[in-house]
């Protein structure tokens, strides 16, 4: 979500200097193109990066020494990682989709809730 939410045209364009075409360029269509895949395409990458991450950690940080103990701490935070992140994302997400229809409708707030 944060990554998201950084990696959108509007954001970009405030921050880094000489972005100001990308809004305007080809009717719009550049900015929804961007909108779209650079937040996942900077996920993807995260997701690449992170088993190389993990096994420094392993290696220098927590001095594992046989290639099979470096794989099962591996494993174990990817593990962790993705699992923490399908539920932030989920739990995210209908926390979202209860907070807008909360504020459309307040009255059935405790109906929604409940």
């Amino acid at each position: 979500m944060l990554i998201s939410n950084l990696l959108i045209v509007v954001f970009l364009v405030a921050k880094i200097p000489g972005l100001e075409w990308v809004s305007d360029f080809d009717e719009g269509r550049l900015k929804l193109l961007i909108n779209a895949y650079l937040p996942v395409l900077a996920l993807l990458a995260i997701i690449m990066i992170l088993p190389i991450v993990f096994e420094a950690i392993a290696i220098r940080y927590e001095k594992r020494k046989t290639i099979s103990d470096v794989n099962r701490s591996v494993v174990s935070r990817y593990f962790y990682y993705q699992l923490a992140n399908i539920y932030i994302s989920v739990t995210a997400g209908s926390i979202w989709m209860s907070a807008s229809e909360i504020i459309d409708r307040p009255s059935a707030g405790l109906e929604i809730l409940g």
